[in-house]
């Protein structure tokens, strides 16, 4: 029987795994101090009308 060698965690790259050295996808942000504001807003305003 012919022993089989597993490759280490650190050579297997996973299909939609980032490149050594290339810039995290989660590194900035994806929006901005309006778009928070906005959906505190909606959400705030949604809850007060369901608790109507």
């Amino acid at each position: 029987m012919a022993s089989r060698t597993v490759p280490s965690s650190a050579s297997v790259s996973l299909p939609g795994a980032a490149a050594p050295g290339a810039p995290s996808p989660h590194a900035a942000p994806r929006h901005g101090v309006f778009e928070d504001a906005q959906a505190l807003f909606t959400g705030s305003l949604f809850v007060g009308l369901t608790m109507m």
